[in-house]
């Protein structure tokens, strides 16, 4: 390891410009692995997904909107 004292001001920039670009990488990332992409229903079940995996707490919907035989859920301005 190199004493910051001998090191120039233009590297010690570029040091601590590497290490923030990582911490950035790595909070995307957990962002990522949390975010909700899309919505599957499955029977009565509305449920959120990230990257095909499931998260949150499923939601009954049938009992509030219509849901046809083909999964489609029929949107009614309320």
């Amino acid at each position: 390891m190199i004493p910051d004292a001998a090191l120039t001001a233009l590297d010690q920039r570029i040091i601590a410009l590497d290490l923030a670009q990582e911490q950035l990488a790595q909070l995307a990332q957990l962002l990522n692995t949390g975010k909700a992409d899309n919505v599957v229903i499955e029977g009565d079940q509305l449920q959120l997904t990230s990257n095909g995996v499931k998260i949150g707490d499923a939601v009954t919907v049938n009992q509030i909107y219509n849901i046809n035989t083909t999964g489609e859920l029929k949107v009614v301005e309320i």
